[in-house]
């Protein structure tokens, strides 16, 4: 359980503030930052997995297509 039963200042809080009383803990709060971690890091794997498969995907076309340009180039300048 993340919520506490006690009314507390939360002058040692860092993401919990509030002028007024508040029910977060420092230990509440540290809770609440290893979860919202975890669903960022999960977030980010999740939408990025889709660009490593779009990459991977398409490597042999980008290294052929990035070469072909640079024969080209290169062919210019002879």
């Amino acid at each position: 359980m993340l919520i506490c039963d006690c009314e507390c200042t939360g002058s040692d809080l860092q993401v919990c503030t509030s002028k007024n009383l508040t029910c977060c803990t420092k230990k509440v709060e540290e809770r609440y930052q290893v979860a919202a971690r975890r669903d960022i890091q999960n977030f980010i794997q999740m939408s990025s997995s889709s660009l490593k498969f779009l990459i991977s995907r398409n490597v042999a076309a980008f290294q052929e297509r990035g070469l072909s340009s640079f024969q080209i180039y290169h062919y210019t300048l002879i």
